[in-house]
C-alpha cells in the first residue's frame, strides 16, 4: 500500500481511506491536505479536506478536521503558492 494513503477512523469507529495531497506549516501549526478515497455525498472530484496535526502524548499524531473557512483558504493558498513554486522551479531546470 502506497504511504501516500491514509486510513483514519471517527470517533465512532468508522474507518476513511484518504490520500495525501499536501503538508503545510502555517503560522506555527502543521496540517495535512487530505483526498478521501470513497467520496460523501455533494463533495467535488477537486476538493479535498484539511486536518490539523497534533501531536500525541504517545508520540502519534492526532488529526482534527479543520472548520473555520479562514484557515482552510489559507492552507489552500500555502499549498497553492509552494506547487507554482515547484513547477517554476522545474520549468527553469528544463531551459539548462
Amino acid at each position: 500500500m502506497s504511504e501516500d494513503i491514509l486510513t483514519l477512523y471517527s470517533a465512532d469507529g468508522q474507518e476513511m481511506r484518504f490520500e495525501r495531497v499536501a503538508a503545510v506549516r502555517l503560522e506555527g501549526r502543521e496540517y495535512a491536505v487530505l483526498s478521501p478515497l470513497e467520496r460523501p455525498a455533494g463533495m467535488g472530484e477537486n476538493q479535498a479536506l484539511v486536518f490539523e496535526i497534533r501531536p500525541c502524548e504517545d508520540g502519534r499524531a492526532a488529526l482534527s478536521i479543520v472548520t473555520e473557512q479562514s484557515v482552510i483558504e489559507s492552507v489552500f493558498n500555502v499549498y497553492l503558492s509552494d506547487m507554482l513554486q515547484r513547477t517554476e522551479e522545474q520549468a527553469r531546470r528544463k531551459d539548462f
